[in-house]
């Protein structure tokens, strides 16, 4: 059985193995609906939403987006939250 890089969606996302990625956080956003008020029983659900290549100035990067959605025990959506980490190769040193 021949072995597959990691990948998620196709693109490698440890070329170099694990120690060699630096992971950032590239930041989230915050979609509101309903307040949560005191004794609410808060539930939430995490799914892998988007994974997707860019290249900048200091080579390419992969972005991937975690969405958190939130409801209370009446199954009234509180908020809906993006988190986008960035990974790329870590500058070697010479």
């Amino acid at each position: 059985m021949r072995m597959q890089p990691p990948c998620i969606n196709g693109i490698e996302v440890r070329p170099l193995g694990l120690d060699s990625i630096e992971f950032d956080d590239a930041g989230a956003a915050t979609i509101s609906f309903v307040p949560i008020r005191p004794g609410d029983v808060i539930h939430t659900r995490n799914v892998l939403h988007e994974v997707y290549e860019k290249t900048g100035r200091t080579g390419s990067m992969v972005f991937v987006v975690s969405r958190q959605t939130l409801t209370n025990q009446r199954g009234e959506m509180i908020a809906v939250i993006d988190s986008r980490f960035m990974l790329r190769p870590k500058e070697r040193a010479e």
